[in-house]
Order: C-alpha cells, then structure tokens, then sequence
C-alpha cells in the first residue's frame, strides 16, 4: 500500500507543480500591474522568484529576485526622445505620459553612467509606437548587441535578429514589457504582459476581453486575479444534451472518468497531498500573459490566452480564450476558442477546435473539428470530425473519421474512416 501511495505521488506532482507555477505567476503579474498603476515616483521592486516544475530556475517565468529592479514614470528627457521624430518616434494618447513607466534592473555605478544606459537603450529598443492607459517598457541595459542573446531554442531561427523592446506597434495599451522582451509590428496590443525571452511579432489585434472562465465574456476593469474560473464545461455523450464534466488545466483522464461517475472516488490521496491542486488550477488572470520562452507570431486575432514556458501560437487564424502549458503549441491556419492544451500537445495545419481539453502529447490536426471533447494522452484526430467524444489515450481517428458522443476512456484503438 506505501508503495502504491509512493508512486500516486510520484504522478501527481508534476501536475501539482504545474498548477502551483502557474497561480504564482498569476499572482506575480498581476501585482506587477498593480504596482504600475499606483507607481507615481521611482521605486525599487522584488519580483518573485519562479520556478519549474523539476524544481530549477527559469519556469514560466525567469527569476527575478536575484537582481534588485526599478519601476519608475518616465521624466522629462525621457519623454523628449521618445516623442523625438530623430529619436524614438512615439505618440501618447492625449499627450500624456504620465502613464509610461520605465522597467530595469537596477545597477550598481555613478548616476550619470546609468542615465546614459538608459537612454541609450530606450534610443534603441523603443520606436514608432502608439501608448496609452498603463505601459510598462522594460529596458535590457546590459553591454553589447541588444538584438542578440541567447534564447530558447524555437526562438533562435525566427527572431534573434530582431530587436529588443516596443517597435512599429500601431497602438498599446494596459502592457507590460519586461526586459529582453519583444513586441513588434501589432496593430492593437492591449492588456498584455510579456516576459523576458518572449515575442509578439506580427500580430493584428492581440486583447484580453475574456473575464470568468471560458466562454463568458466582459472586461475586468482593474488588474484583479480572478478565483475560480479557468475551467472548461465539456458535454460529453449525447449531442443533445450529454454529461457535464468540469476540467482544469492539469486534470487527468481518472478525473474525467471520476467526474462521469465512471470509475469509483479514489481522490481522498490527491486531496490529502495536493489540498490546492484544484485552487491553482482555476486561478484566471485579467491579462494575457506570455511566459519565459513563449511566442506569438503572424496571427490576425487573439484575445485571451496564458501561454506557458516555451509553448507558442504560430500563424493561426484566430485564437480566443485558451491555456498552454509547457512547449504546447498552435499554428498553421487554426481556429481554437476556449481550449486548453497540456504538455507537448498541438493543434496545426488548419484544425477547428472549441471547447476542448487536449492531454499531454495530444494532436488535432489537418482540418480536424474537434468540438466540445476531450482527447487523452497521446491522442491524434486529424481529417475528420470528433465531437461530444472522450477519447482515451494512444487512440487515432483520421481519413474522414466521425466520432459522435463516444465514451472512450481507455483508448488504445484507431479510427480509420467510416
């Protein structure tokens, strides 16, 4: 029996941890934003210190806390060189800066060697943008080529060339831009916060309309954490009305199957060791948030997303309301709304997903319909329609498949076509 305990403990903790890591970063950021919004002078902040979930630095956010970091509104030379039409070239909603804040680790040196840095970087990293409400323009003042560091391995073909920092954005508003980051060419970037190591590149509209779980919109109007909402409702079985299942970001397929009453309650050991797991899973923030690592690229609309370490949205046609865990990603012509994808999991190649939970290493793809179903670790459909449907884990269903409320839990099969 202690062996059998060891090992539930084993599998739940990458799930724990997962969760943990995310509510954290939540909390971080949105303290972030609160900070900016009360900041009228200069003030020295402690970001949290994150970890991942095999317990080493640089989780979905890098730490922070080794370094001392300043926050302060811009002044008035500041101002001048980002308004300069030689210079940076930026604009301010209804001229007022006193919104823009200035985000950089803080060094150790004579004062007038560290407003040399910063407006030599701001020079450099800040150009043609259009500002309002709250922004945040974090600066990497380190020495040497700012366009160049090295990053992530999906990150190093596309963007190392390109700068660091604000550039030809048509408009930003309520954002957060941390040092080494980059947004660039975005016709509307709002409510977003961007971390070191991230990339919004070539976006139309990227905002954060989404508030109270999935599906349910409206717009929060101060930066809160929102409890008790990052769920998705999926029917399952009969189109016309099948079994309720409520899933989290890190839910298992014997949570789903104990969710159906399918399976007997053997849940009392999570809830022993993991008293928070379901807390810090449902925990919503009011803001995009773009993690160590991520990327978003060449997508015409999003609206509403939390992308974890390393994950990315790639030329998708529209995104709205989704959750990626760790090197998770979506691209190539997709439609999702309202999904979430564990570990490793992808939907590519023109796939219409909604109101879905993909399991680690799951795949939609090749103009798949995915709808309100849930596919299982290892899970591929692709070239059909699967809806209504828990597909268990190693399961395939391609070349025009159809499944239609089935109850699939232990996987293991293919699907050919019928």
């Amino acid at each position: 029996m202690a062996n059998l305990q060891h090992h539930r403990h084993k599998h739940l903790e990458p799930f724990y941890e997962s969760a943990k890591n995310r509510w954290e970063t939540i909390q971080g950021v949105i303290e972030l934003f609160q900070k900016a919004e009360s900041c009228k002078s200069a003030r020295t902040i402690d970001c949290r210190e994150f970890k991942s979930s095999d317990g080493n630095n640089g989780g979905d956010l890098e730490g922070y806390k080794q370094q001392t970091m300043v926050l302060r509104p811009v002044n008035a030379r500041e101002v001048y060189l980002l308004s300069s039409k030689m210079h940076c070239c930026c604009d301010v909603k209804g001229g007022d800066w006193s919104s823009i804040f200035l985000l950089y680790d803080s060094i150790r040196g004579p004062v007038k060697e560290e407003e040399c840095r910063i407006e030599e970087a701001l020079i450099k990293q800040v150009s043609y943008n259009y500002f309002a409400r709250i922004v945040v323009i974090g600066l990497d003042l380190s020495a040497g080529d700012s366009s160049n560091t090295k990053m992530n391995a999906s990150l190093v073909d596309r963007f190392h060339s390109l700068p660091f920092g604000f550039h030809k954005n048509s408009f930003v508003s309520d954002c957060i831009l941390m040092p080494r980051g980059r947004a660039i060419n975005c016709s509307v970037l709002e409510r977003t916060f961007i971390s070191r190591s991230s990339s919004v590149v070539n976006c139309g509209t990227v905002s954060c309309n989404v508030r109270g779980g999935h599906g349910k919109e409206g717009r929060s109007s101060s930066f809160e954490c929102i409890p008790n909402s990052r769920y998705l409702e999926v029917l399952l079985g009969p189109e016309t009305g099948g079994r309720k299942v409520k899933i989290h970001g890190e839910s298992t397929m014997i949570d789903v199957t104990l969710s159906m009453k399918m399976s007997p309650n053997n849940n009392e050991f999570a809830s022993l060791h993991y008293p928070n797991l379901l807390e810090y899973s449902k925990l919503s923030a009011p803001v995009n948030i773009l993690c160590n690592g991520s990327y978003v690229c060449d997508t015409p609309s999003l609206n509403g997303f939390y992308l974890s370490s390393n994950s990315y949205i790639d030329a998708a046609a529209s995104v709205i309301d989704v959750t990626l865990l760790q090197e998770s990603s979506i691209s190539k012509g997709c439609i999702v709304r309202d999904a979430i994808l564990q570990w490793k999991a992808s939907i590519v190649n023109g796939a219409h997903v909604n109101n879905a939970l993909l399991m680690e290493y799951a795949c939609a793809e090749t103009a798949a319909i995915v709808n309100s179903s849930i596919l299982g670790p290892d899970a591929h459909v692709g070239g059909g329609e699967t809806q209504h449907t828990l597909l268990g884990p190693n399961t395939n269903a391609h070349h025009q498949s159809l499944l239609i409320g089935v109850i699939w839990p232990t996987g293991r099969g293919n699907i050919g076509y019928g």
